[in-house]
């Protein structure tokens, strides 16, 4: 009988973005307008404070690129004037601006882009949330201390001084009751800066206990399992602290879940699980494990609010039991299942995987098309794009799952990175929907897939003439139809060090899973 237990331990979270961990930059591509761009935003660690923002554009046409910054409680009408971009220099794709973000809470940057096509914009989620806070260097500590003193005294100097010396005749000289006077007049002016100084630095520790009060804390979580069957059930309560810009019941759904929850095994990633509890009530989710092997796992729960703003909560757990073998599914049969499963759940369990190809068990050949040989530096954007073929190398329709050709998430082994990525890039579709009620309708939003934006077996309708042709006429088909069998995603490796990356992707109405390892190295210094 395999036991598990939960320990429910609340991990620091270093950075936020939408559904990050310890990877701060926000990666989009997508389109403002008729304009393609990629947009990278570093959002400042304190907040007041500035991001910094480059954005691609990948068209000509292109004349002039403004950023604005839009929070969620304010809205468009209330918000300050966009703000100019420059070219690079060199790259006339390429505008690099930065961009104040001034006060706590959900916010974004909208992109505006002009041209012969006219003005295109689109919005990005960017929570605008005080992660750190900042530590004096002990040696600008002690020269402040010094020259405040010195001030504190010269200060009471001159006001004793210009009540002594200040007051006399040319010719007088300073007697006892005048010196009195002086220096009376002297201590008095030094009570009066101390006291000036001790207002100064009441005002400092209050706005420092209201920048603290500020900075982010996650929404709390907590985990207990009971078995039910031969299942174990885990439970998930989420705890209300008190947040003033969020509550853990105000969640909204994404890509149709209310909650994205992962399971990664500590032993270098081994198993993995991409699981969507159900709601029991308005703080409380329940999902049922599946038979991963045992061990230690990190569990990434992802969550948006009602505000727009995202959040990854961290926990842990542990199964204790025999191993099973490796393999991957997903946990609903075709059986009538009484537990509370989702139909989108799936687990994938390999120790290790190699090269930049993968065959999984239904005889599906996935390729990292841009790996071989490939070395990926930190803090450079890529577009990890990745391949489907049949075992006769015809190319695979991928079909919607979750709203997306693919999701995929990126696992630094340290468990310090965590992220889930989709085609559009590091941004969660819901956060940007609730933002962009806000912005107005004239911002470009990204395309939601169903099974009804396109048929995924018009493969299947053609005749057997058109089906043995070459593969490059399948693939220009696929094309014309709206179809494709590759699925990229835009990232920055934020750390140097040893990643696995999942792939997931629906095909022939099955969820499938595979995953790949990366050797990531730090950029050189210019």
């Amino acid at each position: 009988m395999r036991k598990v237990f939960i320990i429910p331990i609340l991990l620091f979270i270093y950075f936020l973005n939408a559904a990050h961990i310890g990877s701060p930059n926000i990666v989009f591509e997508g389109s403002a307008g008729e304009y393609p761009i990629l947009v990278n935003i570093l959002p400042p660690e304190v907040v007041p404070g500035t991001a910094q923002v480059s954005v691609r554009v990948m068209d000509k046409e292109a004349r002039e690129v403004f950023i604005k910054a839009v929070y969620y409680r304010f809205g468009d009408d209330k918000a300050p004037s966009a703000d100019p971009t420059e070219r690079v220099l060199g790259d006339d794709e390429l505008f690099t601006g930065q961009l104040w973000l001034m006060s706590h809470g959900s916010a974004s940057v909208k992109i505006i882009v002009e041209g012969s096509k006219g003005t295109g914009s689109t919005v990005i989620p960017v929570p605008a949330l005080a992660s750190a806070q900042l530590e004096m260097e002990s040696e600008l500590e002690i020269l402040l201390i010094t020259l405040g003193a010195i001030l504190l005294i010269g200060g009471a100097t001159i006001v004793g001084a210009s009540a002594g010396e200040g007051m006399l005749k040319p010719g007088e000289k300073l007697n006892g009751e005048k010196r009195v006077k002086s220096i009376l007049i002297g201590c008095l002016a030094a009570l009066l800066l101390a006291g000036a100084i001790k207002f100064g630095a009441s005002w400092w520790t209050s706005e420092e206990n209201k920048y603290q009060k500020y900075m982010y804390q996650p929404v709390g979580i907590s985990t207990e399992v009971a078995k039910i069957d031969t299942k174990n059930k885990l439970t998930i309560h989420l705890e209300d602290k008190g947040h003033w810009d969020r509550k853990a019941g105000d969640l909204v759904p994404d890509h149709g879940k209310l909650m994205h929850l992962f399971l990664i095994n500590k032993d270098q990633g081994k198993s993995f699980a991409h699981l969507h509890p159900l709601k029991v009530d308005s703080v409380t989710y329940d999902v049922i494990l599946p038979d991963l092997p045992a061990g230690s796992y990190n569990t990434f729960a992802d969550i948006v609010h009602l505000s727009g703003l995202s959040e990854t909560l961290v926990s842990e757990f542990e199964i204790q039991g025999e191993p099973i073998k490796a393999g991957m599914g997903m946990l609903v049969e075709k059986e009538v299942n009484p537990l509370p499963i989702d139909a989108d759940d799936t687990w994938y369990a390999y120790s290790k995987p190699k090269g930049n190809q993968q065959i999984l068990d239904n005889g599906i050949k996935v390729t990292w098309k841009n790996s071989g040989g490939k070395k990926y530096k930190t803090d450079q954007i890529e577009s990890l794009k990745f391949s489907f073929e049949r075992e006769n190398g015809m190319p695979v329709v991928l079909e919607p799952y979750l709203g997306m050709l693919g999701h995929s998430v990126i696992y630094k082994q340290d468990a310090s990175v965590f992220i889930h990525l989709h085609p559009i890039g590091t941004i969660s579709m819901a956060a940007q929907e609730a933002i962009a009620g806000k912005v107005g309708d004239d911002v470009s939003l990204c395309l939601t897939l169903d099974s009804t934006n396109y048929d995924v077996r018009s493969l299947g309708l053609l005749d057997q003439n058109q089906i043995t042709t070459m593969r490059d006429d399948i693939l220009k088909l696929m094309n014309e139809k709206g179809l494709s069998n590759e699925v990229s995603f835009p990232y920055a490796f934020p750390k140097s060090g040893d990643y696995r990356i999942w792939v997931q992707v629906k095909i022939d109405g099955e969820i499938l899973t595979t995953g790949f390892d990366v050797s990531v190295e730090e950029k050189e210094a210019i």
